[in-house]
């Protein structure tokens, strides 16, 4: 995967951080003191997720090797936002 893919799906996942923290903080009302707690987990999920990106093969320009569907970076992008919803409706459905 390109280095701009990587970085794509690096935004993204950031973006579905900051989108959980404000949907469970200010939606949901979830309290201080649950979120403190739990987000310490999320966090590490979520630098997980974009760590795993980052050690997908980079294939040399010029080159035209079969693309494996773990080199698109939309389906990373698809994978950090319904885990995002997951974890809305673990809090939502409680």
């Amino acid at each position: 995967m390109k280095a701009a893919n990587k970085a794509m799906v690096g935004i993204v996942a950031g973006i579905c951080m900051m989108g959980l923290i404000f949907v469970l903080k200010n939606v949901l009302s979830i309290s201080a003191d649950v979120l403190s707690r739990d987000m310490i987990v999320y966090v590490i999920v979520y630098f997980g997720f974009i760590t795993a990106v980052n050690f997908t093969e980079e294939v040399p320009a010029g080159q035209d090797a079969p693309r494996k569907a773990s080199d698109n970076p939309w389906i990373w992008s698809a994978i950090a936002v319904v885990m995002t919803f997951a974890i809305i409706a673990v809090y939502a459905f409680r």
